[in-house]
């Protein structure tokens, strides 16, 4: 069964079990700012994945902001305070400049402390924390945002980066709708993509490779790929279950 997609002024509100559903890391890598910050201890450092470089706003309070590049439907923010020596404080999170929830901290010297704002989904693009500490320069290593989408959008999110696209989260959304919609076609980034109805043996579910020229994501027994499947044989062993999977997509499109 495919879960239900409700497209909202381009974003995707997504119904799905917690079995289902993926939490999804999207501020990996992307720009950030901030009021300052001491020595070599950049904003880019909340950003990088590595748990022992750090930013240092260079005094008691001080604010970082990440640009995700495009609004996208948000589900989670956490962040790693360090103090030294330790400190309490108040943190409080912005989305796209309006308050999402403040808490209070009390992190322990010389520790990384992971803090999480939990909140109802809600579509953003900037993620701003706002810090203050009592007898601390404020500090942390990491700032992460995350989205939770069904299994089958993280493996279309994966393929990007297997396949070498250039796909933005709006570009995803569309994949996904195709995949959703079980049917028909969808041009992204100058390819089209199709939906077919079928297994190549092989290729695991939630698996995505190039192959002739074309370009496949599966979804076990499912699959989008650049090329319709009655035009191109990836591997010779799949000719029985091609033949079957073009009956398949006739039948759909004829209904």
């Amino acid at each position: 069964m495919k879960r239900l997609l409700l497209l909202i002024a381009g974003i995707s509100v997504l119904s799905c079990s917690v079995s289902y559903c993926a939490e999804v890391l999207v501020s990996r890598g992307k720009p950030v700012t901030a009021n300052g910050y001491y020595q070599s201890y950049y904003p880019s450092n909340l950003t990088d994945g590595i748990s022992w470089t750090y930013w240092n706003a260079n005094g008691y309070s001080g604010w970082a902001q990440i640009d995700l590049g495009e609004s996208i439907l948000l589900s989670k923010v956490s962040y790693y305070a360090y103090m030294y020596p330790g400190s309490t404080g108040t943190t409080s999170l912005y989305i796209d400049d309006v308050l999402v929830q403040s808490i209070n901290v009390n992190v322990p010297s010389a520790t990384d402390k992971l803090y999480t704002f939990d909140f109802a989904d809600r579509t953003g693009r900037y993620v701003r924390l706002n810090l203050s500490a009592s007898s601390s320069w404020i500090s942390s290593s990491e700032i992460e945002v995350f989205v939770d989408r069904t299994t089958e959008w993280t493996y279309i999110n994966n393929a990007k980066t297997t396949l070498a696209e250039n796909w933005s989260y709006g570009e995803i959304d569309q994949l996904y709708s195709l995949y959703t919609a079980g049917e028909g076609s969808l041009a992204v980034d100058s390819e089209t993509w199709y939906f077919a109805d079928m297994v190549i043996p092989g290729h695991s579910e939630g698996e995505s490779w190039e192959t002739n020229g074309f370009k496949y994501i599966s979804f076990g027994d499912e699959t989008l790929t650049t090329d319709l499947p009655m035009l191109t044989v990836p591997e010779p062993a799949t000719l029985l279950l091609l033949a079957s999977a073009v009956a398949g997509i006739i039948r759909k499109r004829t209904r």
